[in-house]
């Protein structure tokens, strides 16, 4: 039976010797694309590097599909990370950090659909990445278990996924229906979902329960401060209205 494909993935080639144990070549990033060797020209510290050249390696040779209307369970999330990385993430101010998580984002969830993205799979990434070492640790030089990313580290690289799909949806090329429900999910994880859905991304399909305004005229600690802006006014009924709040 054929062995099937890896895909396009990085590899350090090691470094090579003479026989007096001089170096003739240092070792160097490389892509291995099927039986195709690219070699990127990193060194074996510039890993960075590496996996921007294998992006951009990934994004001229695959094309996402931009069918238009499927159904999540259709549209894995390989391609609505492509579709950010090609339409959005030129346009950001620190492009190449947003590269280095959507690339992150794509090798976790890359061969899952949108109709996978849950609070269950959205916990299981941020635990998945929370056990991984910074690129930039160097134990073996230090001395010192290396750091390893952080929570919040792995919540914003979720933003990322959240504003992609955000991205699919308003191009079109997502039905607004129904899918996985993100039970007792946290705030990311569930907004992750109604973007999916249609819906009100940062609050849920019933939008904001308040909302929250600068008032200039109010001024603590030499700043604007922050108050509730209520949804009753003056031809709100009585009823309806509390009896301390006046009418606008």
């Amino acid at each position: 039976m054929p062995r099937s494909a890896k895909g396009s993935r990085l590899w350090l080639q090691p470094e090579e010797r003479n026989l007096d144990g001089t170096l003739r070549k240092r070792a160097v990033w490389c892509i291995r694309d099927g039986s195709r060797k690219i070699i990127t020209g990193c060194a074996a510290a510039d890993r960075a590097g590496a996996e921007r050249a294998l992006g951009e390696h990934l994004a001229n040779k695959y094309q996402p599909s931009r069918t238009r209307g499927r159904h999540p369970a259709e549209i894995l999330i390989a391609d609505v990370l492509g579709i950010y990385l090609t339409d959005v993430a030129p346009r950001h101010a620190r492009e190449d950090e947003t590269k280095q998580r959507v690339l992150t984002l794509d090798s976790w969830w890359a061969d899952k659909t949108l109709a996978d993205v849950n609070g269950a799979n959205c916990r299981a990434y941020v635990e998945h990445r929370t056990r991984q070492p910074w690129k930039s640790a160097r134990p073996e030089k230090t001395g010192r278990a290396p750091r390893l990313v952080t929570a919040a580290a792995a919540r914003r690289e979720l933003e990322d996924l959240r504003s992609a799909i955000n991205h699919h949806r308003r191009e079109g090329l997502l039905l607004g229906n129904r899918v996985g429900r993100a039970a007792a999910a946290p705030r990311r994880a569930r907004a992750l979902a109604y973007a999916i859905r249609g819906g009100t991304p940062c609050c849920g399909p019933r939008g904001c329960a308040r909302q929250v305004m600068r008032d200039n005229a109010t001024m603590r600690g030499g700043g604007p401060a922050r108050r509730p802006v209520y949804p009753w006014s003056a031809s709100t009924p009585a009823r309806v209205r509390p009896p301390s709040a006046a009418p606008r």
